[in-house]
């Protein structure tokens, strides 16, 4: 089972339960597939497997005593990024960017997503104005 789905689990039983998210990549992909089902009153921290013994020190520490909310800063900048409303995708407009990385057309990513082809063709227009 993926850690993501592991914390959700916990979470859904536990929400006084303190996680720390510990990853290989500052991915955007999963940075939104996390951030997406943290509680808004969780406690959890999110480090990175490159991390110094004194991040990791930091990030337990944090988290497990000071009930801080603490993210390495290769994730807060994905953070950043992401929710950035000008240069930023919404979880539509990022979706549909891996299915056109994955090389699906809009008649498939429609099939897929969304009942209605005119509401994929103006989400994809959008995302290629936003981009250029």
């Amino acid at each position: 089972m993926h850690g993501v789905e592991v914390a959700r689990q916990i979470w859904a039983h536990a929400l006084d339960m303190k996680i720390i998210f510990w990853a290989q990549f500052a991915d955007e992909t999963c940075m939104r597939q996390t951030f997406r089902l943290i509680p808004p009153e969780a406690v959890y921290g999110y480090l990175l497997k490159s991390a110094s013994a004194d991040q990791f020190v930091h990030t337990v520490r944090g988290v497990l005593i000071e009930e801080q909310c603490i993210l390495a800063r290769d994730m807060h900048r994905a953070y950043a990024q992401a929710s950035d409303r000008q240069t930023g995708l919404t979880d539509v407009e990022y979706e549909a960017l891996v299915d056109i990385a994955l090389g699906l057309t809009d008649q498939a990513i429609g099939a897929s997503a969304l009942p209605v082809p005119t509401r994929v063709t103006s989400r994809l227009h959008a995302l290629y104005s936003k981009w250029g």
